[in-house]
């Protein structure tokens, strides 16, 4: 046909695929632009839904100023770890940790760092325990801590130790084998299920503390939603003066927090700003009765409503307020709603070691059902051991706990926790107006809130109430320093109401005295920064104040790293141990060295180019031990010094060093123990450590000299000490002069060979030897084989 021609078979066949393959290709990015939108629509909608919520919870200016706050401890964080920054923290955090080790490790006692090769007598392990308990503590025997200890008399410590001695080997998980424990437990639940009114079929466990009761009750909640709800991002909603093991059991089970604001005056929790902050994910609300820090009991009457209507778990933290708040009532106190009473209250952690008395180590998680108690049980049916199911987290537990929590219990009973109660909230209510209406205290210190339990925490108008929490621990007190806002906070216990008259008046002479120091300032012109600082006032004074709690995690990292600390010095990188003798009539002339030296004074060695700061020297004449401890700071660690000499150089007693590696290479970065040589003649000599830190090696070999500069002050502080260290054997000289342009000095103006001394222009000549002989100052004990810290502690005495 004209104007038209014929498409050949196989072309059409091509264009034909051609067009399939388009079409599929278009549908296939169809498919991809519709998924990407899909999943962009995803996130966008789930960052929306949460910034609703946030809004909802927060409001505009919350959740800007939330914002404001995140962004501020971000960038301090930052700040923090900038060079030259993060340096000058950490000296300070170290030097806050080693004040701190110097208080909680002492120095001077006998280490058991393994296990005795012969195991001690019965006598002898009991003289350690006597040794133990009467370490130097704070006096909770006198009524001088706040909480800690809640009973403390003889008769119940006494009933308890016997509870202990029948079960000490009992363990609740062999019901079987120990049904006695199983019975007691059993029923302890029941009365202090009995104690806060649970309803029938209400249920409970016994736990090791009150934070295992909390992290059991919040994980039962978060269980209870999952199975229920399907909750898989679980939140809760706490007030910010809830306890602390909260914000534990948050981290550990993965649960998001809230945090209600309780604002002054009554110090309650904003119930209208909880139930903005409840969305779908909420699983638990929480109250306290009373809370930890003033002692306020939470409107539980309007929470309990709250979770009623919202249908979730509303758990009531009673840990402190323990058996007082449940006998407030029969004591003829005022009260407040907290416990099963209330419908929405679903469940209870109640203290029995604190104001049920019994042992440490005890408390109760209750449920308003026993299904609701299910949610915190493990089971594992298909273990190869066997069926393993445990009610809580721990798997075996002391008998002996359960058995003198339940004595405790059965010794007291209703009657005589309710007396217990008069006393307790009678002695707070007494220290409650003294600081009200008393004429020193009422114009400088202000009650928080209006507490009605056994807990009075204060603030201060005019003055730091850090500085008043110090002064009263300079007068023997152990009170509870409290942060946002700042205060001081007694629990009273049975041993304080004895002296809560005593705590009275130390409380207005501390006031007095701290206000007469701010007028002192105030004259002078001084203002805060002319000011001492002690501990509480440094901590949470300064640390505390700080956008970003990175300084104040470091310090209270430290802090539990301190509680496991012995005072062995292993060989470290930086680090220094040395060990030798001192005459009985040498260290006693130190002694009066401890008394002028236990002050952190730095003392500045200009031929050393060094500061030597002694950090602790302890003698004492009932113990054979004395520690030197001191920390020596090149004044430019990292550069070409001047060569070092000995000179002006004291030696304690007759030492002879030696460069020994301890099982690692010497050199840069590596470790080295000095070990001291010394005579020893049978009692007239008293062991002694010497440790010397040094921040770090530097690239050049000065430790030598460093080791021994400390001891220059040491030498001068006492003539006697120094005169015994003027008289070395003639091989001890040769080796401490080895390598050495200057003889060693042991004493300023006198020298080794007898030469003149330039400083002191006078000339000495050597002890003979035969005279060191007689004196027992002759050769050194030390040989090359003692290369163990082990064979030489063996060899000289413990290590301190």
């Amino acid at each position: 046909m004209p104007g038209s021609s014929r498409i050949p078979q196989s072309l059409r066949g091509s264009l034909e695929s051609v067009k399939r393959r388009k079409q599929a290709l278009s549908l296939n990015m169809l498919n991809l632009e519709l998924l990407k939108n899909i999943i962009f629509f995803y996130f966008v909608l789930r960052w929306t839904r949460r910034l609703w919520w946030k809004l909802k919870g927060r409001g505009i200016i919350g959740a800007i100023l939330e914002l404001y706050r995140d962004v501020e401890r971000t960038l301090y964080g930052y700040f923090l770890r900038a060079p030259g920054v993060r340096g000058q923290v950490q000296k300070k955090v170290k030097e806050s940790l080693d004040k701190m080790s110097n208080k909680l490790v002492p120095a001077g006692q006998t280490k058991y760092l393994s296990l005795p090769k012969e195991g001690l007598t019965d006598e002898a392990v009991r003289a350690e325990l006597d040794s133990l308990a009467n370490m130097d503590h704070t006096r909770w025997e006198d009524g001088y801590v706040s909480g800690a200890v809640y009973h403390g008399e003889d008769d119940l410590l006494k009933l308890q130790t016997e509870a202990f001695g029948k079960f000490t080997v009992a363990n609740p998980i062999h019901p079987d084998v120990f049904p006695g424990v199983r019975k007691m437990e059993a029923e302890i639940v029941s009365m202090v299920l009995n104690l806060f009114h649970a309803p029938v079929g209400a249920a409970g466990v016994t736990t090791s503390g009150g934070t295992e009761s909390i992290l059991m009750a919040v994980l039962s909640a978060r269980q209870r939603a999952y199975n229920e709800r399907g909750v898989t991002e679980p939140e809760m909603i706490l007030p910010a003066t809830a306890h602390t093991a909260f914000r534990k059991a948050g981290e550990y089970f993965k649960i998001k927090i809230h945090y209600v604001d309780c604002p002054a005056p009554t110090y309650q929790v904003d119930v209208r700003r909880v139930a903005r902050l409840i969305n779908r994910n909420t699983v638990l609300l929480v109250g306290s009765a009373p809370n930890f820090p003033h002692g306020i009991i939470d409107d539980i009457s309007a929470l309990s409503k709250l979770a009623l209507r919202k249908k979730l778990c509303l758990h009531v933290d009673c840990c402190l307020g323990s058996f007082v708040i449940a006998c407030l009532d029969k004591a003829g106190f005022e009260t407040q709603p907290f416990d099963f009473r209330l419908k929405g209250v679903t469940s209870i952690s109640c203290d029995t070691h604190k104001y049920g008395f019994a042992p440490k180590g005890s408390s109760t998680v209750l449920y308003r059902s026993a299904e609701l108690r299910s949610y915190q049980y493990f089971v594992s049916p298909d273990w190869a051991g066997g069926v393993y199911a445990s009610p809580g987290l721990a798997g075996s537990r002391p008998g002996a706990l359960i058995a003198g929590c339940w004595a405790s219990m059965m010794r007291l009973g209703e009657t005589g926790y309710v007396d217990a109660c008069g006393k307790i909230v009678g002695a707070t209510k007494k220290i409650t107006e003294a600081i009200q209406n008393g004429p020193v205290l009422s114009s400088e210190l202000e009650v928080l809130g209006k507490p009605i339990v056994s807990v009075v925490a204060f603030s201060a108008k005019n003055l730091d109430v850090y500085d008043i929490a110090d002064g009263m621990s300079s007068k023997g007190w152990h009170l509870n320093a409290l942060q946002s806002p700042p205060a001081i906070h007694v629990a009273v216990t049975m041993p304080i109401v004895k002296v809560w008259e005593r705590l009275v008046s130390d409380l207005e002479t501390v006031v007095e005295e701290e206000r007469e120091k701010e007028r002192v300032r105030l004259v002078e012109g001084k203002g805060a920064k002319g000011k001492a600082m002690g501990d509480s006032a440094a901590l949470y004074g300064v640390a505390g104040s700080l956008p970003n709690k990175g300084v104040v995690v470091d310090l209270a990292t430290g802090f539990l790293d301190l509680l496991y600390k012995q005072t062995k010095k292993r060989a470290e990188p930086g680090e220094r141990t040395c060990m030798g003798h001192v005459p009985v009539d040498a260290a006693a002339g130190l002694h009066d060295a401890a008394l002028l030296l236990d002050t952190d004074t730095y003392t500045s060695l200009d031929k050393m180019h060094a500061v030597v700061q002694f950090r602790s020297i302890d003698f004492s004449s009932a113990s054979p031990h004395l520690r030197v401890s001191i920390e020596i700071t090149p004044l430019a660690s990292h550069m070409a010094l001047p060569r070092l000499t000995r000179t002006r150089l004291a030696v304690l007693g007759n030492i002879r060093w030696d460069n020994t590696a301890s099982g690692e290479e010497e050199g840069r970065g590596g470790k080295q123990v000095r070990k001291a040589g010394v005579s020893n003649q049978s009692g007239t000599h008293k062991t002694a450590s010497l440790f010397v830190r040094l921040p770090s090696p530097p690239p050049f070999s000065f430790t030598a000299p460093l080791l021994f500069a400390g001891l220059v002050v040491l030498s001068s502080v006492d003539p006697m000490a120094s005169s015994y260290m003027d008289n070395l054997d003639t091989a001890t000289r040769k080796r401490l002069n080895t390598d050495t342009d200057t003889a060693a000095v042991h004493r300023p103006g006198r020298t080794n060979d007898g030469k003149k001394d330039i400083a002191g222009g006078r000339t000495a000549p050597p002890m003979p030897e035969k005279e060191q002989d007689e004196k027992g100052l002759g050769g050194p004990t030390w040989s090359p084989e003692d290369e163990a810290i082990g064979e030489t502690k063996a060899k000289f005495g413990p290590l301190q």
